[in-house]
């Protein structure tokens, strides 16, 4: 039986070991998997939208090749150097078809998030 093929992003950034501790189970349950998440840490920016300079975004083979379970479903990872929105706009308008078309996303999965979201934290997060 094939798994659903997951879109998966974050706030904490591409180097979150929450992302890649989640990836891992994922990939090792069989789901494939492509991630496209913040360059860098993100926190509370849940609402920003990069508007005035292109993005830029980067394969990180390293570490899809680190976390890769060997005869696995497909993997590939990618940073974007703009906030957690920037990241689900980009990957479902397109980006995703383009740079992992041999992986199509029935479900979107962010996290894990490093700290708690409570009360009007939701209103922020980028995780949430």
């Amino acid at each position: 039986m094939s798994r659903a093929a997951l879109f998966m992003t974050n706030d904490d950034g591409i180097e979150s070991a929450g992302l890649h501790l989640l990836i891992a189970a994922l990939h090792a349950r069989g789901h494939p998997v492509v991630v496209l998440a913040p360059a860098s840490e993100q926190s509370c920016s849940g609402m920003r939208l990069t508007l005035r300079h292109d993005l830029k975004f980067e394969e990180r083979s390293d570490i899809a090749d680190s976390l890769r379970m060997e005869g696995g479903p497909p993997l590939r990872i990618f940073s974007l150097d703009g906030s957690p929105c920037d990241c689900a706009i980009v990957a479902l308008d397109g980006g995703l078809q383009a740079w992992a078309p041999e992986i199509k996303p029935s479900m979107c999965i962010s996290g894990i998030n490093q700290g708690p979201n409570l009360s009007v934290d939701v209103l922020h997060s980028g995780t949430v």
